[in-house]
Formats: structure tokens, C-alpha cells, sequence
């Protein structure tokens, strides 16, 4: 009688589907811009594929507790402009983002907390000025990725995109309660 050859087996998901390894697909092009933004030792790393992480990593929101202040600051600005846009139902303004909102689900007392909220915290950007709210809606909201003034002049220094997105971030984090250090710019 033949033996019978053991069957290899691979580890399953709760579901009963064969257990899928996820690792990122960073093309050769992806990884140099994220160096070139981020610098090597922070390529990797998850924020840097978001335009707030680059321009944190970049050294474009200041530096030290300042800069991790702002970053904080727009994060939390972010999630709360997503969950107010998924408890009003609207869509994502990035297609990769999945939910279209709750529909009839919400609590009225949550959606009545989420939209105080949100309104204070749009009021706070928008007191900060034009140039700060057309920044934070680009950087934040959008994720589109702005090239920091130092690498587009070869120099250092902040260019006015670059001191609007600071000061946004300093309205935001002033608003959320975070400006715990003695701000110098």
C-alpha cells in the first residue's frame, strides 16, 4: 500500500477563509518620496503615507513637543470631521475611506454632540484665518501632500503655506486643549 503524502495546511481566519498576509506595496517610486520627505529612518512608518505625517517627518510643523503638539492636534481634527461626515451620511472625500455614513441609526443626543462639536472646532480654524483654513482643509482633510518651502527654495525656513498650515494647527491644538508647552516659533 502507498503512503499518502500529508497535506499542507495553512492557518485559516475565524471565518474558515485561508489566513492572507498583508504587506504594504510600497513601489521603488512611493518609498523615494517618502524618503525624500520623511527621511530614511521614517519611511517606514505608517504616517508617513499621510500628508500630515510628511509634513511632521519633514520638520514642517516645527520641531520637538511643538510639532507633536500640532500633529496631534490635526489628527483629532481629522477624526472628528470624518465621524461628522459619516453621522451626516455624506460621503468621504477620499474614495478609499469604506462607510457611507449610518443613515437612520444615529442618536440624536451623539449627532447633536458630534455637530456642536465640529462646528466649535471649524469655527477655531476658521478664526484663524483664510490661508490657515484653505491649509488645514488640504493637509488634514484632503491629504494632499504639500512639498515643505525648505525643499522647493533649497533652503531653510518656512514659506507663508507653510506658517498658515502651523498656525491652523496652533488654533486647532489651543481649541482641543493640547498646548501644554510654552509655544516658540
Amino acid at each position: 500500500m502507498a503512503k499518502r503524502t500529508k497535506k499542507h495546511t495553512c492557518l485559516r481566519e475565524p471565518n474558515g477563509r485561508l489566513q492572507r498576509t498583508y504587506e504594504p506595496a510600497w513601489t521603488p517610486e512611493t518609498m523615494a518620496k517618502r524618503v525624500a520627505l520623511c527621511g530614511a529612518e521614517n519611511a517606514r512608518q505608517p504616517e508617513a503615507g499621510e500628508a500630515l505625517g510628511q509634513a511632521f517627518f519633514s520638520g514642517m510643523l516645527g520641531m520637538g513637543d511643538v510639532a507633536r503638539d500640532r500633529e496631534t492636534a490635526g489628527r483629532r481634527y481629522a477624526a472628528l470631521h470624518s465621524r461628522w461626515r459619516a453621522m451626516a451620511g455624506i460621503r468621504p472625500r477620499e474614495l478609499t475611506q469604506p462607510g457611507t455614513g449610518q443613515g437612520s441609526e444615529i442618536d440624536a443626543d451623539e449627532w447633536g454632540k458630534v455637530r456642536v462639536r465640529f462646528a466649535e472646532a471649524h469655527k477655531a480654524v476658521e478664526g484663524a484665518g483664510r490661508a490657515s483654513f484653505m491649509a488645514i482643509e488640504m493637509v488634514v482633510i484632503d491629504n494632499i501632500t504639500v512639498f515643505p518651502g525648505a525643499m522647493i527654495r533649497g533652503g531653510i525656513g518656512f514659506t507663508p503655506a507653510d506658517v498658515a498650515l502651523q498656525v491652523g494647527l496652533d488654533a486647532l491644538a489651543e481649541h482641543f486643549g493640547i498646548v501644554r508647552r510654552q509655544r516658540v516659533a
